[in-house]
């Protein structure tokens, strides 16, 4: 970044009615971006996660897999799978295998589908 003019002279720290100011002296920070969300301590099937401000319903997605087995539209921050369910005509349950959940925070009435994504976990449930 340029310091002055091309004839070398500086720009000005500020200009007021009695002349210009001299730059203050150099100065840095250091920005260190928030910590990512910690999970949340939970029991088997209860998923949860950090309340969203101004979200008046969440949408939670669990897939098995590529494929989407369950959809929800929770008003609190954590929901609790059932060990079994019927969902889109079909029955599932917690069976042995790897599940990754995606959250979105949902503002104004759910008709007007205005979501923001909350995050994803993954969870693995083993044989027994």
């Amino acid at each position: 970044m340029p310091h002055g003019y091309e004839d070398g002279s500086s720009w000005p720290g500020a200009v007021t009615p009695t002349g210009a100011t001299p730059w203050s002296a150099a100065y840095g920070f250091d920005m260190v971006p928030p910590a990512p969300p910690t999970p949340l301590p939970s029991y088997p099937g209860l998923l949860r996660w950090t309340p969203i401000a101004g979200a008046t319903y969440y949408n939670v997605q669990l897939f098995r897999g590529s494929k989407r087995i369950y959809a929800a539209w929770p008003t609190m921050h954590q929901f609790g799978l059932q060990p079994a369910w019927k969902w889109a005509g079909h029955r599932f349950r917690l069976s042995p295998g790897r599940y990754r959940w995606y959250v979105w925070a949902g503002y104004g009435p759910r008709k007007l589908a205005q979501y923001r994504i909350v995050g994803s976990a993954r969870f693995v449930v083993p044989r027994s």
